[in-house]
């Protein structure tokens, strides 16, 4: 798995919806409990890519729900990936982002 770079957090008038969106969802799912929206590169490839951020756990069909909405609600060809934070990960990204959800 190649190495993970959070680049720093994803904002706009488009976002801020999604994160109200996102959020909502999130709400109902109990194992998580702080949710980000970021910038990450993979690796070496200096490609920027937007991700879900999760302190906590997703339960399988919570993921498939929010790859669900992501695809209904954003523009076609615009991906998501989901990360779900290990603990090394968790300082890096509240240095360059604040949580749109926390519980």
């Amino acid at each position: 798995m190649p190495k993970v770079t959070f680049v720093g957090e994803q904002q706009g008038p488009a976002e801020s919806e999604l994160k109200d969106l996102l959020g909502q969802r999130i709400a109902g799912f109990e194992e998580v409990s702080k949710a980000y929206l970021v910038q990450v590169t993979y690796g070496s490839d200096p490609t920027v890519h937007v991700a879900l951020a999760i302190e906590g756990q997703i339960k399988q069909e919570h993921a498939e729900s929010i790859a669900q909405f992501f695809r209904k609600w954003a523009a076609l060809g615009t991906n998501m990936d989901l990360i779900v934070l290990c603990e090394e990960q968790i300082p890096p990204v509240r240095q360059i982002a604040q949580p749109f959800f926390s519980r």
